[in-house]
């Protein structure tokens, strides 16, 4: 019972963390379509993650949201700003930074943060014309790259890649600012909840295990020394003992003095055994070399040794 209440408990606290972890790995996040938008196109913000709960798309302006999504089919420069996601009225994601921009020039980058390692294009989009331009890119302020077409890659960002980057078209404006997030890939933060999981598994086999041997070993030990208090037999059972044995007789031969001329001399071979009460008392008689004569008085007399 007591193994069993044990192994209960451990398996509630089991799902306890990881209710609490897949809430906490699984926090909410704020999806836009882009992080820079030309006047009159659509703005779409997205809420995802928390499964279960009741998202709402929140910015810094007043406006009316659509259940987990904000949607604005014809956005203006007053929709620019900060996007996030809300659980009841509580911040519950990562915020974006949104410019809708009345100008000809914008920056296409990466909404989400993109891992370490990863390959990140920026492209430098001009509202007039969709042919190859060429464009300046800028991170931080300072420029970085020029290019022809209009958009550069960066095959393998860093932590250091991460800032402000912008784009300018010679003669065609200057876009604004988005900042690129890098985050790392760190194996730990998504197999955490398995590695508590298979430790706490663990525990709880290690647990199990332990009870179950001292279970058995504290078994062994109460019958050993149960045993070890038993003691010498009481009276009673002495008295049956001695009665079995009593049960059993001792024959002997008992040899007499012949009356003739040899009545000096025993005969030999004196023959003893014991008898028990269901034994047939068959004894072998001495030969005819040793006692040539069997008169009666010659006999053995058997007598019941007690």
């Amino acid at each position: 019972m007591e193994v069993t209440a044990l192994c209960s408990r451990l398996s509630m606290t089991v799902l306890f963390l990881l209710c609490a972890l897949d809430q906490k790995v699984g926090s909410a996040r704020v999806v836009a379509n882009r992080l820079q938008l030309f006047e009159y196109e659509a703005l779409i913000v997205r809420c995802e993650g928390l499964r279960g709960e009741r998202l709402s798309c929140r910015t810094t302006r007043k406006l009316e949201s659509t259940g987990s999504s904000c949607f604005i089919k014809n956005a203006f420069p007053e929709d620019s700003g900060e996007y996030w996601c809300e659980t009841g009225a509580v911040k519950s994601s990562n915020s974006v930074n949104i410019t809708v921009t009345a100008g000809s020039v914008i920056l296409e980058s990466p909404v989400l943060p993109v891992a370490e390692g990863a390959a990140v294009t920026l492209r430098c989009r001009n509202k007039t014309t969709s042919s190859n331009i060429t464009a300046h890119f800028y991170k931080d302020g300072l420029l970085i790259r020029s290019s022809s077409t209009g958009n550069i890659s960066i095959l393998s960002v860093s932590r250091s890649d991460e800032g402000l980057y912008k784009c300018r078209i010679p003669d065609g404006g200057e876009s604004a600012e988005s900042w690129l997030t890098v985050r790392e890939t760190s194996p730990s933060s998504s197999s955490a909840p398995w590695i508590v999981v298979t430790v706490l598994l663990m525990v709880l086999l290690l647990a199990v295990g332990l009870l179950h041997f001292a279970s058995d070993y504290w078994h062994r030990a109460l019958l050993y020394l149960s045993t070890r208090t038993l003691g010498p037999r009481s009276a009673p059972d002495q008295a049956e003992a001695n009665a079995a044995d009593a049960d059993k007789g001792t024959c002997a031969v008992v040899t007499q003095k012949r009356k003739k001329k040899d009545e000096d001399e025993l005969l030999s071979r004196p023959l003893y055994c014991t008898v028990g009460p269901g034994d047939p008392q068959h004894l072998a008689e001495p030969s005819a070399s040793t006692n040539p004569s069997t008169k009666e008085n010659d006999l053995p007399v058997y007598s019941t040794i007690p």
